[in-house]
């Protein structure tokens, strides 16, 4: 019975050393699962940031594109500008000779307005010159006329009558627009 016991109590440490045994491998399983569990929770983890990743590169990309447009928009507008700047420029020069030609056609047209003025009042001073002068003639043949008729008397008025109408001789002191 002493070797039963012996037996037994061989059993009783073995089944102690495998208790023993079994549970540090529990022990062990169980950090295996932890570090399972950690492992998940890191792949999660790293799906997740590799899906915002992936999220934040598409993001950079349609920046990246968008900012190629916008800078393709900017170079055509700069373009644009300095096409505009041109067309100003040829403009504003365009614009300066037309003033100095407006500004010429003005000064001649003055010019031309003072020529007339003047041409206006020589030709009105001319005219009044010419009237005074035919008024002086007509007063001159008037006082003519009314001379021979009082040294004629009044048998030669009607040879008189016919020398005023142009058919006679003219006299002789009748003033003939010289001065």
């Amino acid at each position: 019975m002493e070797s039963h016991i012996t037996l037994l109590d061989q059993h009783t440490v073995n089944l102690a050393v495998i208790n023993n045994d079994l549970e540090q491998e529990r022990v062990s399983v169980r950090q295996l699962q932890n570090e399972i569990e950690q492992e998940r929770e890191a792949n999660s983890h790293l799906r997740k940031v590799q899906s915002d990743l992936v999220r934040v590169r598409r993001a950079l990309d349609e920046e990246k594109t968008v900012r190629n447009m916008r800078e393709q928009q900017l170079r055509e507008k700069e373009t644009n500008f300095h096409g505009l700047q041109g067309t100003l420029a040829e403009e504003q020069q365009a614009r300066l000779r037309l003033e100095e030609e407006l500004r010429q056609a003005r000064s001649a047209g003055t010019q031309l307005e003072r020529s007339l003025e003047n041409e206006r009042l020589s030709s009105q001073s001319r005219r009044e010159d010419v009237q005074v002068k035919e008024d002086t003639i007509t007063e001159q043949l008037r006082l003519l006329q009314q001379e021979r008729e009082q040294k004629r008397g009044p048998r030669g008025q009607t040879k008189e009558l016919a020398d005023s109408s142009g058919r006679g001789k003219e006299p002789a002191n009748v003033y003939r627009g010289e001065n």
